[in-house]
This record gives C-alpha cells, structure tokens and sequence, in this order.
C-alpha cells in the first residue's frame, strides 16, 4: 500500500527509512497524476516488502517541493540508502519505474 507523506514527516520518515522506496509527487488536478494513479498503486503492491511507495500532494507540501525543487508534476523521486538516487518528471510508463525500483532493491 501506497504511503501518504506531507511536509510535517517527510524528513522524518525519509531519513530513517531503511528500505530502498521511492516519492510520487503529484497534484490531484493534474491529468498526468490522475493516469499514473493506479500505476503507483500497482508497484506499492508489487514491490511490497522490497521497496515502499509514497505519494505527496505539492499544494500541500510547500516545503518540501522547494527543497526537491519540483517544477512539474508528477515528479518522481527513488531513494537508495536514504539518498536521492534517481529522478523522473513527467508521466511514466509502468515498465520505465519497475526498473528503476529494481535498481535500487
């Protein structure tokens, strides 16, 4: 299951976090969000126990969009070893991310 976060525990959550995952962020009024919705839950299931998935919504999380500098959505960001690893902007294909997760694991 996918994981909400917000600007409150994002840095809480992302440095402690001991397995690989990755950051969906995303704007519920963007059309490319809306498509990789069920995507995004479709890896959350996939790669449960190897990597987790979060979500976070950029017009509720100010903070942190500027600290990634996020520019458009949806951005995605994978963490390896609590660190930036890899970053994607714009609507992906399926295929493209499962690499990506599989990469990092």
């Amino acid at each position: 299951m996918k994981k909400t976060l917000n600007d409150e525990n994002f840095k809480q959550v992302t440095s402690t976090h001991e397995k690989p995952f990755m950051v969906e962020f995303f704007a519920t009024w963007c059309p490319h969000c809306q498509r990789m919705a069920p995507i995004i839950d479709e890896l959350a299931v996939d790669f449960e126990g190897k990597a987790d998935i979060f979500v976070i919504d950029v017009d509720i999380a100010e903070k942190t969009i500027a600290e990634f500098k996020v520019s458009g959505t949806p951005t995605i960001v994978f963490f390896k070893e609590n660190k930036p690893f890899k970053e994607l902007v714009g609507e992906k294909p399926k295929q493209i991310l499962v690499e990506i997760l599989n990469e990092i694991i």
